[in-house]
Formats: C-alpha cells, structure tokens, sequence
C-alpha cells in the first residue's frame, strides 16, 4: 500500500496517522518517558514519513511542515 501510486499522499497520511501513528503511541504508554524512548519512536516516526513521501535526505523540521506533523515531545 506505501508504495502504491493509485493512493494519495494525504490518504497514505491519514492512514499513517489513524492506524500505524496511534498504535504505536498506545504500545509505548507503558514504557519510562526518557528522553531515549522518545528518540526512538521519533526516528522510528521521521522514517515512515519519509518512506511514504519517498524522500532520501531532508531535514526534520522540514519533514513535519510538509506533513503538518508535530515532533513526538509535544504529543
């Protein structure tokens, strides 16, 4: 499906959002807040975005304008 050029960005998106994005944040409330974890789900995150934008080089903060995303500390 991430591959897939019938499906739009936005969808693909949505879809990041509604299923893989919140599952993950669900699975990690029993983990310790460290500042460790927290890396590790946002690499974890940045890597998706990128794939689903098929993007190889781009800065984080570039990253979360285009998919009007916020930075896991702040979620």
């Amino acid at each position: 499906m991430w591959k897939s050029t019938a499906i739009s960005t936005k969808t693909k998106l949505k879809i990041f959002n509604s299923n893989v994005k919140s599952e993950l944040l669900f699975g990690s409330e029993t983990w310790r807040v460290t500042k460790l974890n927290t890396n590790k789900i946002q690499t974890f995150v940045n890597g998706c975005l990128q794939w689903i934008l098929r993007l190889d080089l781009v800065t984080n903060t570039n990253l979360w304008v285009r998919t009007e995303q916020e930075p896991m500390m702040t979620q």
